[in-house]
C-alpha cells in the first residue's frame, strides 16, 4: 500500500465503450432527427441496434421498409446505410432488423407464407444475395420480432426458418414481448427456445409496469417471466423519456437504485432494452444505466480500507468541488488483482470515491456518481472522471498530465 501526494489535480474525461459498460439495446430509426446509425453507435452506449421497421411483410404482400425520413429504400436510397451499419458492427455491436411494429400491414397466414418471408429476410439483409438489398451487401447481424399485429400463428416457423439458415452464418434472433405473461402474440413463438435476447416492454402495459412509486407489479412479472422463458438473454423494456410512452416510464434514481438491483440477480438478465433512440439522446437516459454498471463493477472489485468515511459536516470532497482541497491518493490491492485507489480528503478520511486505479500505469483514480455536482454532471453524460499527476523532483515541482487508461477506453483532456 502506498500514498502519493497530489498538490494539484487534472481531470481528464473517459468515454467508456459498450464493452465496459451495461448492454443496452435501443430501437432506432423512427424519428428522422434522432441521428444517424454512425452517431448512434458512436456514443459507445449500445451494445445492440435495432433498426425499426420493417413494417409490411407476409400475407403476399410486397414488404416495405419505413424509415421514418431517415431514408426511402423504394427509390435505393437506403444503401448509404450500409456502411453505417459495418461502422457500427466494427465496433462489436450488433445490428438487427426489427419487423413488424405499431401498424396492422403484416401477418404471417401459412407455411409458405413464413418460408417466403424467411427467404426475402435472408436474401435481402442477412447471409444471401438479392439486386434488391435495400442496405447494400452488408450483412446484418439477425432479426428482431416486435408482433403487435396481424396473424402469429406461424410466427414460429418463421423463426425456424430463420434459425435454419446459421448452418452458413449466425442468425441472431430477438423479441420484443408486452410484459403480461405469456404474450397473446409472442407466446408460441418464444417457445421454439431458438432466441438469443428477449426486450420485455414492462410499458403501455399497467398490470406489469411502474406505477405511482410502485415497481412491485413489474418486479413480479419479471421474475414469471425469468422462470419462465426459453431464451438466451433477458432484457428489461423500458421508455427513455416520460414522451417515449403512454405510461410505464420509470424514473433513472429508481430503476438504478431499485430495480436494476433486484432483477440483475437472474441468471438470464442480459441488460436494459430502450425506446428509442431519439428519447434517449435528449434525456440521457442510458447513461444512468452506464454508471450503475460502472459502481456495481467497482464495488465487485474495491471496498473501502481502514480510513473512516468523510461526513459531510466536514466539507470534504463529498459535499462539494470547491471543497476538495485535500491532497492524495491512496493505491492498495483489490480483489482478482487489481490496484484500487481512493480519495483521500481532508482530516485523513476517505471521499467514498473509489475505483480501479488506471490500468497501464497506476496513476489515476476514477471517481464515480458519490462525488460532486461536476462529477455528477460529468458522469450523467456517460464520462466518468479520472485524475491524474506525475511527481517531479521538489524542485521542479508537479507536472499535470493525460493518462492512457487500457483497452475499450478513449480519454479526452477536459
Amino acid at each position: 500500500m502506498r500514498r502519493s501526494v497530489l498538490p494539484s489535480l487534472l481531470f481528464i474525461l473517459c468515454l467508456l465503450q459498450p464493452s465496459e459498460g451495461e448492454h443496452i439495446g435501443i430501437y432506432w430509426g423512427q424519428k428522422a432527427n434522432e441521428g444517424n446509425l454512425t452517431e448512434t453507435c458512436a456514443t459507445g452506449k449500445y451494445s445492440y441496434v435495432n433498426i425499426a421497421f420493417l413494417s409490411t411483410f407476409g400475407n403476399g404482400q410486397t414488404p416495405k421498409l419505413n424509415l421514418a425520413g431517415h431514408c426511402d429504400a423504394s427509390t435505393n436510397g437506403c444503401t448509404e446505410m450500409g456502411r453505417e451499419i459495418r461502422n457500427c458492427q466494427k465496433q462489436g455491436i450488433k445490428v438487427m432488423l426489427s419487423i413488424g411494429g405499431g401498424t396492422d400491414d403484416y401477418s404471417i397466414t401459412s407455411l409458405e407464407d413464413a418460408k417466403n418471408v424467411s427467404d426475402y429476410l435472408w436474401d435481402n439483409f442477412l447471409g444471401g444475395s438479392s439486386s434488391s438489398r435495400p442496405f447494400g451487401d452488408v450483412v446484418l447481424d439477425g432479426i428482431d420480432f416486435d408482433i403487435q399485429a396481424g396473424e402469429s400463428s406461424f410466427l414460429g416457423n418463421l423463426s425456424l426458418q430463420l434459425i435454419s439458415y446459421s448452418q452458413t452464418r449466425k442468425v441472431y434472433l430477438s423479441a420484443a414481448p408486452q410484459c403480461p405473461f405469456p404474450d397473446a402474440r409472442l407466446d408460441s413463438v418464444l417457445a421454439t427456445g431458438v432466441f438469443d435476447y428477449v426486450w420485455i416492454q414492462f410499458y403501455n402495459n399497467p398490470p406489469c409496469q411502474y406505477t405511482d412509486n410502485n415497481f412491485d407489479n413489474l418486479l413480479k412479472a419479471w421474475n414469471l417471466w425469468s422462470t419462465s422463458l426459453k431464451a438466451g438473454k433477458m432484457f428489461l423494456g423500458l421508455p427513455a423519456d416520460q414522451t417515449a410512452a403512454g405510461s410505464g416510464y420509470v424514473p433513472a434514481d429508481v430503476l438504478v437504485s431499485k430495480i436494476l438491483p433486484e432483477i440483475k440477480k437472474s441468471s438470464n438478465y442480459g441488460g436494459v432494452m430502450l425506446w428509442s433512440r431519439y428519447e434517449d439522446e435528449t434525456s440521457g437516459y442510458s447513461s444512468y444505466i452506464q454508471n450503475f454498471h460502472l459502481n456495481q463493477t467497482v464495488d465487485s472489485l474495491c471496498t473501502q480500507q481502514s480510513l473512516r468515511a468523510c461526513r459531510s459536516s466536514e466539507g470534504g470532497f463529498v459535499e462539494s468541488f470547491g471543497n476538495m482541497s485535500n491532497v492524495g491518493i491512496q493505491v492498495y490491492a483489490g480483489s482478482n488483482g487489481t490496484q484500487c485507489c481512493e480519495i483521500i480528503c481532508r482530516n485523513n478520511c476517505s471521499c467514498q470515491a473509489y475505483a480501479p486505479t488506471n490500468r497501464k500505469n497506476n496513476t489515476g483514480c476514477q471517481i464515480w456518481l458519490k462525488g460532486t455536482e461536476f462529477v455528477r454532471a460529468s458522469a450523467d453524460k456517460s464520462l466518468p472522471i479520472y485524475v491524474s499527476v506525475a511527481l517531479l523532483p521538489e524542485d521542479k515541482g508537479t507536472s499535470r498530465f493525460p493518462t492512457t487508461t487500457g483497452d475499450n477506453v478513449l480519454c479526452f483532456l477536459s
